[in-house]
């Protein structure tokens, strides 16, 4: 079903940031350049405590953005949450959890907002590439893989641009780093849960929820974001840190596999007996990798895991 035509959307694009001043101005240089037709855009910084002055900064080289504080402990999940209800209270139309890493294409919001209103009850993303290879997908939206089918991976990851189909398709769920979400959503299903998933897995718990509430997910063939691999991309952790280090990675609020994180997901998207099981293996998966790390050279290792990253896969 679509939507009624709106001369002018109102939309908030919520960022979070910490202490990463030059990634937020670049971040805010390039959204001044973005095509906004049909569009009322309001900016929302959300600074969980950062040291480096980054709100004082954007408030003197962008006065027009509005600048939310956190005490330091808010991380992801909270830091957005923060954002969606100042979103909530303007009766924005629409939140863009936007990442503050990201480079984009200037007709990339353009082209899920037209997505968004030709579907109800829909969340959008677009196509994830690595700015190094921006020739190269990423992630075209999430889907559901391997045992018990609870691993998350990103759809046509490692292939060419060329393989997108033309026309938006669906996605089992996907990753904040630039997603439009109606803000009818949070009012039927609530925020992120910055309980139980603090900083990773917050975007992808959410999603699942708004899913069970009949909401769906289509992923934009045309919208493109750029990111770099962070160094807490885990195949990046194993091969460049030590063994101790990706031990207490396990045990970090910012890891992607932390075990607390990974055990709430489970336990709430599994039947309860199946999340047990889930969780086990993903502690065995995890096990093995720790034995690859303290068993085999660097150049072995970076074999091993290459098909886990296209940074991986550049390394020599």
């Amino acid at each position: 079903m679509k939507r009624e035509e709106n001369k002018q959307t109102k939309i908030a694009i919520v960022i979070p940031v910490y202490n990463r001043k030059a990634h937020t101005l670049n971040c805010l240089r390039q959204l001044q350049m973005i095509d906004k037709t049909g569009m009322d855009i309001t900016i929302v910084v959300v600074d969980d405590g950062s040291s480096d002055g980054t709100s004082e900064l954007v408030a003197t080289e962008y006065p027009e953005v509005v600048i939310l504080r956190g005490d330091g402990n808010l991380w992801w999940s909270g830091a957005t949450n923060m954002g969606v209800k100042y979103a909530l209270d303007q009766k924005s139309d629409y939140v863009l959890a936007l990442n503050d890493d990201v480079e984009f294409q200037g007709d990339f919001l353009v082209q899920l907002l037209k997505t968004a209103k030709s579907y109800d009850n829909t969340i959008v993303c677009g196509i994830v590439c690595d700015t190094d290879r921006k020739d190269k997908i990423m992630s075209a939206g999430l889907r559901a893989k391997g045992f018990l089918n609870y691993i998350y991976t990103g759809h046509l990851s490692g292939a060419d641009v060329s393989a997108l189909p033309e026309n938006e398709f669906a996605s089992d769920i996907t990753a904040g780093r630039a997603v439009l979400i109606p803000t009818e959503v949070f009012r039927e299903v609530g925020l992120f849960d910055a309980q139980k998933f603090p900083h990773h897995m917050g975007d992808m718990d959410f999603i699942l929820r708004a899913k069970k509430k009949g909401f769906k997910v289509l992923v934009n063939p045309r919208s493109f974001v750029y990111t770099k691999i962070g160094d807490n991309y885990f195949p990046i952790q194993i091969i460049e840190k030590s063994v101790w280090q990706n031990i207490k990675g396990f045990f970090h609020v910012k890891s992607t596999v932390n075990f607390r994180t990974r055990w709430n997901f489970y336990l709430r998207h599994t039947p309860y007996f199946l999340g047990w099981i889930s969780f086990l293996y993903f502690c065995l998966r995890m096990s093995i990798v720790i034995i690859y790390k303290i068993l085999m050279p660097k150049q072995m290792l970076v074999r091993v895991m290459k098909k886990r990253s296209l940074k991986v896969q550049s390394m020599k």
